[in-house]
């Protein structure tokens, strides 16, 4: 998207004078730069402006955002005393990342989290998160998310966000996943999204998921959880498509309350992956249709369409997993299309999926 020559080429006027006074005659650059000018109102010099060409007008919006970084308030005070502080100061954190109150006593707590922040590979992981994450572009990267879904949903009133360092210490009876995020509260496990380049990488996770732990999955992975309340959903309807019309409203929610972050990140395909779905949508859309899986409702044949695996080897060896989940989101975007004055919230609460496939009249 926004990926063209132009754009690439002929941001800024001096690039454009040089580029035309270099293969064009002078007495013919008058009538070339009034052309080139009208080809630079189309095309954008920012690759992002296609992207974000469905940003609202959030201007007169505030967000209050409770941002705090516990990884920085632990590390400041690594004695004893100064952990039993953090309890004190951090409940929230404490109660649900380490699982304050499950010990007999706080001492064992205390003497778990001491030898975990004192250990050298620690010390090493939180200096390689300090250098990865500018805080302040993450924060003001969630204030702008929030902002978009208060246009929307204006009763919306902003979680409190907690980022943290875990270790990934799966043994240790505290912080071990990546994400929690409910309707007041997100915690991040922030060196879990560090990135390939990183000396530590989460144990026990699969490459094709692992790829997706990036700065850069942050927000939309948060987004697309928090979808889930404003989803409605017909408890009765078991089927695939149900699901995959499910899956596709949360991409379409993430995609609108982010409308700058590339498809591809908000789904967790590859470029390629999702070029290679966009050029064979049709067959994969026979496929489905001709094997009548669409109203299937085993657990086991649906996993192989919406859950996680490296590939979708029924439709073929470059067919990426979860691809009932990207045709659920391409059914989605198509009805939307075609009704450009429904609301999202009037949209997300219906609950027929067929009724969302019939009137998108998606046929691959």
């Amino acid at each position: 998207m926004g990926n063209g020559i132009v754009g690439q080429k002929f941001c800024g006027l001096v690039d454009l004078l040089n580029f035309v006074e270099r293969f064009t005659p002078m007495k013919k650059i008058s009538s070339y730069l009034l052309a080139f000018s009208a080809l630079l109102l189309i095309f954008s010099c920012s690759p992002q402006d296609d992207r974000c060409a469905k940003q609202p007008d959030t201007s007169n919006i505030n967000i209050d955002l409770q941002f705090e970084q516990t990884e920085t308030a632990l590390m400041q005070d690594r004695s004893k005393a100064g952990i039993q502080k953090f309890l004190e100061e951090h409940p929230a954190f404490a109660t649900l990342f380490l699982k304050r109150g499950q010990q007999p006593h706080d001492s064992i707590l205390v003497n778990d989290l001491y030898h975990r922040i004192n250990h050298p590979s620690f010390l090493e992981l939180k200096k390689l998160t300090d250098s990865t994450f500018n805080q302040v572009d993450l924060k003001g990267q969630f204030e702008q998310a929030f902002r978009n879904i208060k246009f929307y949903y204006p009763a919306f009133q902003a979680p409190r966000i907690i980022t943290g360092i875990t270790g990934f210490d799966t043994n240790f009876q505290g912080l071990d996943d990546d994400l929690y995020v409910s309707d007041s509260l997100i915690v991040i496990g922030l060196d879990y999204f560090l990135g390939p380049q990183s000396k530590y990488r989460p144990i026990g996770i699969p490459e094709y998921i692992l790829k997706r732990y990036t700065p850069t999955y942050i927000v939309p992975s948060v987004l697309n959880q928090m979808a889930n309340k404003y989803i409605g959903n017909n408890p009765k309807d078991r089927s695939l498509l149900a699901d995959m019309i499910f899956f596709g409203k949360a991409f379409y929610f993430t995609k609108t309350m982010a409308p700058c972050t590339p498809d591809s990140v908000i789904i967790g395909y590859t470029a390629e992956e999702l070029q290679e779905s966009k050029d064979h949508s049709q067959i994969i859309w026979a496929n489905l249709v001709k094997n009548k899986m669409l109203y299937e409702t085993g657990h086991e044949m649906k996993k192989k369409f919406i859950g996680e695996r490296p590939k979708t080897i029924e439709m073929g060896e470059k067919c990426p997993g979860r691809i009932g989940q990207w045709v659920g989101w391409e059914i989605v975007e198509k009805y939307m299309q075609a009704r450009k004055h429904t609301h999202i919230q009037d949209f997300l609460k219906t609950d027929s999926a067929p009724a969302v496939l019939a009137k998108s009249k998606y046929k691959g």
